[in-house]
């Protein structure tokens, strides 16, 4: 009875080995096959913005942080040629927000739905920007 059973732990044992590990690793070996590569995206930056926010009277402030993907390195150069302009657009627009709108649930999809359209008048009309706030903290 031994002899059977030690006999089919390693009946068993190579089965799970020379059939089964190999159909369980097949589909990692393809998962794990380089991508293709794809062409990145064209992101302007807008670091270091730190506002009061309207009707704060200075004891409390945000700091963010803006990035703007755009589908073409022309607009992004736009936008780098005019970022004094944009900074500036951004952080009046940021300065202007209450506290209130600032803090709510959505907030961010707010803001960046402002951000984009504060920044329309820099590129040319029909342009879709998509507008990411990596940072976005009040204090």
């Amino acid at each position: 009875m031994p002899a059977v059973i030690a006999a089919t732990a390693l009946a068993g044992a190579a089965a799970a080995k020379f059939v089964v590990v190999p159909r369980l690793a097949a589909p990692a070996r393809t998962a794990a096959a380089p991508a293709k590569p794809t062409e990145r995206a064209k992101l302007f930056r807008l670091d270091g913005l730190v506002v009061n926010p309207a009707g704060s009277q200075g004891t409390r402030f945000l700091m963010a942080t803006v990035v703007v993907e755009s589908p073409h390195d022309s607009l992004t150069a736009q936008l780098e040629a005019h970022e004094v302009e944009a900074r500036d657009r951004v952080t009046t627009l940021l300065g202007a927000q209450s506290l209130d709108l600032l803090v709510a649930a959505n907030a961010r999809d707010s803001v960046r739905h402002l951000v984009a359209g504060a920044l329309a008048p820099l590129l040319p009309p029909g342009t879709v920007l998509h507008v990411y706030l990596p940072q976005f903290v009040i204090q």
